[in-house]
């Protein structure tokens, strides 16, 4: 049997596995968006034991890709090539989902902004804009990011969580 590694993230990775009836470890490098033949040729059981090896870190299935949500970071396929556009896919998708990771990282930052300036300002504080802007480089033509998160507390809503305030 054959194992094909393809990698779908930004950055190269290195595919460590061991096989169970050597004692060593082997090391095979994925360059970002591309695949790789693992071992040459392989029993089941190897090949099984490796995906085993790997399939708690989020190797997936080829024929998965298409059902999966979270971020697809490597992919296997077992005796034939992995399509370039299933990895081109995963590759978009993996865009898409880290685009969604980092707005909602923003929002419960800008959630947790407010409500430590309300605690701050005795409950003060009714609204919160956060604007978050990626500035330019001398000479850099990419596009800049640049977003903003709306805030909208309410005065009058008890506070979650901790100690109640003591009278005075």
């Amino acid at each position: 049997m054959k194992l094909y590694i393809a990698n779908t993230t930004k950055q190269d990775h290195d595919f460590v596995y061991r096989v169970p009836e050597i004692d060593r470890m082997f090391h095979q490098p994925v360059p970002s968006g591309q695949q790789v033949l693992v071992y040459k040729e392989m029993s089941t059981s190897d090949v099984d034991a490796i995906i085993k090896q790997h399939a708690q870190y989020g190797l997936t299935r080829v024929d998965e890709i298409d059902r999966r949500k979270p971020f697809i970071g490597m992919c296997y396929s077992i005796d034939k090539q992995i399509p370039v556009s299933k990895i081109m896919y995963a590759a978009e998708h993996n865009d898409d989902v880290l685009a969604e990771q980092g707005l909602e990282g923003r929002k419960e930052a800008a959630a947790a902004l407010s409500d430590k300036l309300n605690r701050e300002s005795g409950g003060s504080l009714v609204d919160l804009e956060v604007q978050v802007i990626e500035d330019k480089k001398k000479g850099d033509t990419t596009k800049r990011f640049d977003s903003t998160i709306q805030v909208t507390g309410n005065p009058d809503k008890p506070r979650r969580g901790g100690r109640p305030r003591k009278a005075a």
